[in-house]
């Protein structure tokens, strides 16, 4: 007996089902995500289901080429950064999906048992009709799962701290920050993440002149080493501003070395007794 498969329907299937994958994991992983990086690593993963069907592959190099697309795929929705662990999450994701979706149709009666379910890396289902409705459903529930799960994850990472230590030439200082998954925030000229920083806690450490030309607003003579400091657009429920970033000659994150900008905040107060947000990124 034979089977039509239609490329565009695997291909829309595919792309579906890799789109939710990597928005699970985006949400667990508290990864910056943007709709067309999204879409890209989406429609790689997709081309790649179709393009093993032409192509008769053993199964260990199969295995191999969809590790290293899901690496692939993750680098392209994510970025470099912690790939591997952002890679390996969504690997598990997909098979949980996988899984999930295989034992439905079983539940509901819509998997032929005398066709296997083909299952590497993505979630799919060659030999079976997948219910459009069922997709829909499933992609709804899983969506409001990353939501709960994104949320439980930043509230156990908003209770964690790193102890901090930066310097600008021949001065240093230490002080604790809390790390928040929250803290997306990034130079837009180098795309570096950026901790933010109560100014007042590097006020004497910072380059001469840089603390009292932002507190004074720009105004007066400019230092100067003010080609170090950078706008750092941000947007908050308060509104939209700019705090202004600098890159310290030295910076650790919990005794590891880190690249990274310090946003300064010249506002009162503190972050619930700590000097600092730290973003996940850098931990």
């Amino acid at each position: 007996m034979t089977q039509t498969i239609y490329g565009d329907v695997l291909f829309l299937i595919d792309f579906s089902m890799d789109f939710l994958s990597l928005y699970v994991c985006g949400r667990i992983c508290a990864c910056r995500m943007r709709l067309f990086r999204l879409c890209a690593a989406a429609s790689t993963g997709a081309l790649f289901s179709v393009a093993v069907l032409f192509v008769p592959i053993s199964a260990a190099p199969r295995f191999l080429l969809a590790a290293l697309f899901a690496v692939t795929m993750c680098a392209a929705a994510f970025g470099k950064r912690r790939v591997i662990r952002n890679s390996a999450v969504f690997c598990f994701i997909s098979f949980a999906i996988s899984g999930s979706v295989t034992a439905l149709l079983s539940l509901f009666g819509k998997l032929d048992p005398g066709y296997d379910v083909l299952i590497y890396g993505n979630a799919r289902s060659l030999r079976a009709d997948v219910p459009v409705i069922l997709l829909f459903v499933f992609a709804a529930v899983s969506a409001i799962f990353a939501l709960i799960l994104g949320s439980v994850f930043r509230r156990q990472s908003s209770k964690r701290t790193a102890l901090i230590r930066c310097g600008f030439g021949d001065k240093q200082i230490e002080f604790e920050g809390l790390v928040d998954s929250g803290d997306l925030l990034r130079e837009p000229m180098s795309g570096s993440p950026c901790l933010i920083v109560k100014a007042e806690r590097l006020e004497g450490v910072l380059p001469e002149g840089i603390f009292s030309y932002i507190k004074g607003g720009l105004c007066g003579k400019a230092p100067e080493n003010i080609s170090g400091l950078r706008a750092v657009p941000v947007n908050t429920a308060g509104g939209s501003g700019v705090l202004f970033a600098v890159r310290p000659d030295l910076l650790d994150v919990d005794g590891t070395g880190r690249r990274a900008y310090i946003a300064l905040d010249m506002t009162d107060g503190d972050f619930g007794g700590y000097g600092a947000l730290v973003p996940n990124e850098v931990l």
